[in-house]
């Protein structure tokens, strides 16, 4: 059956990205260059927030037709390679690379409940830019 490497975490990495909210400028440029879609942002609504597990981390959506919404990036602590791509690409330097175990304890609810609780909002944004485009189903598995 199709889908079934959603369910393997392998948690390969030793050191995984984590995001600094009050550095990001919400370009989405990490989430365009994981080679693997772990590094995603997400839009949230007064709702998605109140139901947001503790420690869970947002701001003020900016651009567009954003209003009203929160905007966080969420990366998949136990899918991660730890290849860095993304810290090294991102130009705020808004991620670092911190110890895996840390981050799968820390943020792995925060992953899943972004995943899998928090509606895809692709509609909101021009779906060929760059950051329009991160808010899309991405089309590739794990």
């Amino acid at each position: 059956p199709i889908g079934q490497s959603t369910h393997q975490k392998r948690a390969l990495a030793e050191e995984v990205p984590v995001w600094l909210p009050d550095k990001c400028t919400q370009c989405n440029l990490c989430s365009v260059v994981c080679p693997h879609a772990v590094v995603r942002p997400f839009l949230l609504d007064k709702k998605e927030m109140e139901a947001a597990p503790e420690g869970f981390v947002a701001r003020k959506a900016k651009g567009g037709d954003l209003g009203g919404l929160n905007y966080t990036i969420q990366l998949a602590p136990f899918d991660c390679t730890g290849c860095a791509v993304c810290v090294e690409m991102c130009p705020d330097d808004a991620l670092i690379m911190e110890p895996a175990s840390h981050s799968q304890e820390k943020f792995n609810d925060h992953w899943e409940y972004s995943l899998n609780k928090v509606a895809v909002k692709d509609n909101l944004m021009e779906r060929g830019s760059v950051k329009g485009s991160q808010f899309q189903e991405p089309l590739i598995e794990f």
